[in-house]
């Protein structure tokens, strides 16, 4: 259910670096720019990297759930495994930029889905040798959840067809873009790549992915700087240049629209989150 943001309360939105998936425990209500979502017991969500929310519970203000950060380098493998749930993520963070972060669920999907955020949540926590590829083995279980129910199923299967010739040009594309985004590539080689004419290859990267080319690139390469400027204490300018921008005005530009904050101001904000949670 989607209502308008009361205007006399408007809490402080937060932002990840990474995907954040959410599974309520209790009712309430998860809060986005320009909206309220209500929520109930059993409610899925995701906030893609970048996406401003906040959740508040009907008692005493706090929202009770399961969280799941989900770092999609984890998924950038060579096997075909990690290509397809990368691209299962990455086709749920596009239906979520076009529908909203609710992702609907049947009953035994939800139940499922919470014992699924479980298991990877306790691998995290686990410092057993494989830690790693157990990470990534339960995240991949629990997409394949998401991927297997409901109105989500639908919406990942597309993305999932094996036998898509144009799918399978994307995809090794899309591969290459991961492996290349802070190089200087270009539409020209990507098109070359897929053995598409410039104009065919717009068109059908953009019905696989949801994106341009350009705006595909620009969306890695913000991703990757909210992670160093985060993780390091690398100079702002360092970081622009590093990940691929040739001109700081256009790297200040793209990163504010996609984030809602300059670079330096969410260094700041996540950064002293960081540190406030560190043990002392």
């Amino acid at each position: 259910m989607r209502l308008p943001m009361a205007p006399r309360h408007d809490p402080e939105l937060h932002v990840h670096p990474v995907h954040e998936f959410y599974i309520a425990h209790r009712g309430g209500w998860q809060h986005i720019k320009g909206a309220v979502l209500a929520m109930k017991h059993g409610d899925c969500f995701l906030f893609p990297a970048g996406m401003p929310h906040i959740g508040s519970g009907a008692e005493h203000g706090l929202s009770e759930g399961l969280v799941l950060n989900v770092d999609p380098r984890l998924l950038d493998d060579a096997a075909q495994t990690g290509l397809e749930a990368r691209r299962m993520l990455d086709a749920l963070c596009r239906h979520v930029h076009r529908h909203g972060p609710a992702i609907s669920l049947s009953p035994e999907g939800r139940r499922q889905a919470a014992r699924a955020m479980m298991r990877v949540i306790a691998e995290h926590a686990d410092w057993r040798p494989a830690r790693n590829m157990a990470i990534v083995s339960a995240i991949q279980a629990f997409l394949v959840v998401l991927a297997r129910d409901g109105t989500c199923a639908a919406m990942c299967r597309p993305s999932l067809l094996e036998n898509d010739h144009n799918s399978q040009r994307i995809e090794m594309v899309c591969y290459w873009i991961a492996q290349h985004c802070f190089d200087q590539i270009s539409v020209a080689q990507a098109a070359t790549l897929a053995g598409l004419k410039r104009s065919r290859f717009h068109e059908v990267f953009r019905a696989a992915t949801g994106e341009t080319f350009t705006a595909y690139l620009t969306r890695l390469r913000i991703e990757a700087a909210q992670r160093l400027l985060v993780e390091s204490r690398r100079p702002v300018l360092d970081i622009c240049f590093h990940v691929g921008f040739n001109s700081v005005s256009r790297f200040y530009a793209a990163f504010r629209e996609r984030s809602g904050h300059s670079p330096q101001a969410w260094r700041d904000q996540h950064q002293g989150r960081q540190e406030s949670a560190a043990p002392a």
